[in-house]
């Protein structure tokens, strides 16, 4: 006998094709076609589809609710509170990280460092964030006493989870002492201005500033 159906989609899901027609028959069983998406930020996991609501020519109806899996996708996103700090020898900084899961699945990410040896730097323990969840934390940084002054390390902090990772870099730079001590602190660099002109091959005068902060 013939028969129509009706498609209720959940909430939220994305129906392609008509919501309802007739019921295609094909060796004694009934065909619906039902094509659909999942949300981009849909969990992992089992997913409620919709309803499918089969009336038969007798009166009698059929119902049915679909399912769908969700794969697990995996993503995370790092940021520091700061590219670069000025640290002085024997002393620590804290330096600022928030982390977000940025896939559709619970994640427990951990932090590691790619370092100088001596230089010792503590993480925090391992975060259980869930799918969308961001979490602020921070690593403590201690230099050595007898750091080398004026050396500029690049340290990258590494933040991982199951099967996914990100990354940042933040430029530590060594000086002789605390800026919180006061007075003037000598910075460990050089800086040479010059210019010449293409035209006469000769020096030419030349304007420039320097700033600092922190």
């Amino acid at each position: 006998s013939s028969a129509t159906y009706a498609v209720r989609p959940a909430t939220d899901m994305l129906l392609y094709g008509p919501a309802t027609g007739t019921v295609v028959m094909r060796d004694g069983a009934g065909l619906v076609p039902l094509t659909f998406s999942l949300p981009r930020d849909v969990r992992a996991g089992a997913v409620q589809v919709g309803r499918v609501e089969v009336r038969w020519g007798d009166g009698s109806v059929w119902l049915a609710d679909v399912q769908a899996r969700a794969s697990v996708r995996r993503g995370l996103e790092l940021q520091l509170d700061t590219t670069s700090v000025f640290l002085a020898r024997g002393a620590n900084a804290h330096i600022g990280v928030v982390m977000r899961n940025v896939g559709n699945a619970t994640d427990t990410v951990a932090l590691s460092f790619l370092k100088p040896e001596p230089w010792a730097i503590e993480a925090p323990a391992p975060l259980v964030l869930e799918p969308g969840e961001t979490r602020s934390d921070s690593v403590r940084v201690h230099l050595p006493s007898d750091a080398t002054w004026g050396e500029t390390q690049i340290v990258r902090v590494i933040a991982r989870g199951a099967g996914s990772e990100a990354a940042r870099n933040v430029a530590i730079t060594v000086a002789d002492r605390a800026a919180e001590d006061g007075g003037l602190i000598r910075l460990p660099a050089t800086v040479t201005v010059g210019a010449v002109d293409a035209g006469m091959l000769r020096e030419t005068p030349v304007s420039f500033a320097l700033e600092m902060e922190g």
